[in-house]
């Protein structure tokens, strides 16, 4: 059966991609972040972090823009390093991990969960894409938050404080063991995801003893709560969520969506008239 609205609202569309694209809204369960271990993201730098809970599609009305999107990368240039495809990566100055070069005119914010479907979706699909264009070329950055939906995947926090434990060990640690979460949540989502995470830090050389202790002391875990409070703040209610230069695109867009969505920041536009019917 098809539906015809003469005069679709942008709101109308951009509810629909949230039922069709992103896993349901967080509802905060946070805890304060003042007593995170000593040794932890805070000190590459002020990390906030996350859990939450989800349940129906998120209101694309409360979705507001980081105040901060749009602004230069203020990063650590200590922690830089390129990757095996010659990727910049590194953390920000306030301890968030990044793709791409820190001076791009783009600025991407994914906000997501590693035990959602859709953001793995977009990690699987849509990301390849992006590194082998815009990314590398130098037109777009990323910056990944972690925002995990507790209610409906208990492993996600896991899985968050393992990237972090990581990337203790650089940011070409902590990229590798996200897209090894990404690629492979059907082995770890049900159960012994810390030995499986063990394994992955494993064949990705790290030193085992520090990751696995860190593991075991669920070091990031406070942080990774005041994520999720933070972006809420931001008006993050589903995952997974994006700010392109403080405009929101919601749901695991295929690659077209944000060619077309690149383009239309790069150009003076705005993404939503940028979206292919």
């Amino acid at each position: 059966m098809k539906y015809r609205l003469k005069q679709p609202s942008i709101i109308y569309l951009l509810f629909t991609v949230l039922i069709l694209t992103a896993c349901g809204p967080a509802v905060a369960q946070v805890g304060g972040s003042d007593n995170s271990p000593a040794a932890s993201y805070t000190e590459r730098g002020e990390v906030a972090s996350a859990a939450g809970t989800s349940g129906e599609v998120a209101d694309a009305a409360a979705v507001t823009s980081p105040a901060n999107s749009a602004a230069a990368i203020v990063t650590n240039t200590t922690a830089a390093a390129f990757d095996k495809n010659g990727v910049q990566v590194g953390f920000t100055a306030e301890g968030r991990p990044y793709r791409g070069n820190p001076d791009a005119p783009v600025v991407i914010h994914e906000y997501s969960d590693y035990q959602c479907p859709y953001c793995a979706r977009f990690a699987q699909e849509t990301m390849p894409g992006l590194l082998a264009n815009q990314i590398t070329n130098g037109e777009a950055v990323l910056i990944f938050y972690d925002y995990p939906l507790t209610s409906i995947h208990p492993q996600a926090v896991a899985a968050a404080n393992a990237a972090r434990c990581a990337g203790e060990q650089g940011a070409i640690a902590y990229w590798e063991m996200h897209d090894a979460l990404f690629h492979n949540i059907s082995e770890w989502g049900n159960g012994r995801a810390e030995t499986i995470f063990s394994q992955y830090a494993a064949a990705n050389g790290l030193d085992l003893a520090q990751f696995d202790e860190c593991q075991a002391s669920d070091r990031y875990h406070q942080e990774i709560l005041a994520e999720v409070e933070y972006g809420a703040t931001q008006g993050v209610r589903s995952t997974p969520s994006f700010f392109i230069n403080g405009q929101p695109l919601i749901g695991a867009q295929p690659l077209s969506v944000f060619n077309h969505a690149i383009t239309a920041v790069l150009n003076g536009g705005e993404i939503a008239a940028a979206q292919p019917e």
